[in-house]
């Protein structure tokens, strides 16, 4: 029940609880004997708001120590929740195996700080298919975790404005009930008296103070390490994510759509024509080709015939030419007779001259 009715009003019902313990078992050590004439007994023990002082101070130790511990465990979540490197800019379909890896990977610390703050920023791009107001949506993140951590140390701010507070009704409180009665007869027998009250009035606003003062540098010993845990997640998440995805927006995202489907269907209609286009040049190959074979044959046929004619002319003229030949011999051929001729004539009237004692002289005129 009381668990219940501090976690409605926002209160560390763990701390509280803490605070409690450590508050009864201190004042079950200082009323003991030997602890009456202590100072921590003399400081806390004289008024109901030193008890409410100590209480509170307890109380907000154990908060600190409940966000010291939670810390740690953040800053052990962060060494280990990571995200598979990357190689380049990636599709935003890639946020499904990316979720699916912290989910096998990481189930352990999905509690954490940082594993929530990668879950919800994949997520946001997953659902939107797209990256746009990313920055934004991750500059909302950073400020709503450092709102959690800010309002995590809200008790703990309230008890350092309260606590000057308290000691200062304990002061009023103490000089109230030593000025009470106060009266001229017998103020030497009351002197004394009302000077302790004054004194342990003092006491009250210095325990105050004090408790104000360590609740004040406990916490911010433990905000600054929390404060510097968020700036390690920004940082990861600014170098991880925020750059990771193409920055293709939604609207940009349907033009490219568009213009895939027209692609395709372009792509389709080039195909189907070169297609056609092929077919066609083959039809128109094969008929040209038959008609360089019908050419071909026919200029055959026309080479042969050109050929049978040359060689008819050919022996055409190498009858004619064996013709003129025999005709040219036949002349020359009488020549070389009446040459011979002559010449024998010649040599039979030589021989007759030389028989008759003719000279030669007159035989060769």
């Amino acid at each position: 029940m009381i668990s219940r009715f501090l976690k409605k009003r926002g209160v560390n019902s763990i701390a509280f609880l803490i605070g409690m313990g450590i508050s009864g078992l201190y004042y079950l050590i200082v009323h003991l004997p030997f602890m009456e004439h202590s100072v921590l007994h003399a400081y806390t023990t004289h008024h109901v708001t030193e008890y409410a002082i100590v209480m509170l101070f307890f109380w907000a130790c154990a908060e600190h120590l409940v966000c010291f511990v939670k810390g740690t465990r953040e800053r052990t979540a962060v060494g280990r929740v990571s995200l598979p490197e990357r190689h380049g800019l990636e599709e935003v379909e890639q946020t499904e195996v990316l979720l699916a890896h912290l989910r096998v990977e990481h189930f352990r610390d999905s509690s954490s700080m940082m594993y929530q703050r990668i879950q919800t920023a994949l997520r946001f791009v997953h659902e939107g298919q797209s990256v746009e107001g990313f920055r934004e949506y991750l500059e909302s993140l950073e400020a709503r975790d450092s709102n959690q951590v800010f309002e995590r140390y809200g008790f703990s701010r309230f008890v350092t404005t309260i606590l000057p507070i308290l000691g200062l009704i304990g002061t009023v409180v103490h000089f109230g009930a030593a000025l009470t009665g106060l009266s001229m007869d017998g103020l030497t027998e009351k002197l004394p008296k009302m000077l302790s009250s004054m004194g342990t009035a003092f006491n009250t606003t210095f325990t105050a103070m004090t408790c104000m003062v360590v609740t004040f540098l406990v916490r911010f010993l433990v905000e600054r390490r929390d404060n510097e845990l968020l700036r390690k997640i920004d940082a990861y998440l600014e170098d991880e994510l925020l750059h990771r995805f193409q920055s293709i927006d939604a609207a940009t995202k349907k033009v490219t759509d568009l213009l895939t489907v027209s692609n395709s269907t372009l792509m389709a209609s080039l195909v189907s024509f070169e297609l056609k286009l092929i077919d066609e040049w083959n039809n128109r190959l094969d008929i040209a080709q038959r008609r360089w074979e019908e050419l071909d044959q026919r200029q055959e046929l026309n080479l042969i015939h050109f050929l049978r004619m040359v060689e008819r002319q050919q022996e055409s003229h190498v009858n004619a030419v064996k013709q003129w030949a025999e005709n040219l011999s036949l002349p020359q051929q009488s020549r070389q007779l009446e040459d011979a001729i002559k010449d024998l004539t010649a040599a039979i009237e030589l021989s007759s001259a030389k028989q008759n004692g003719v000279p030669s002289i007159r035989l060769a005129s």
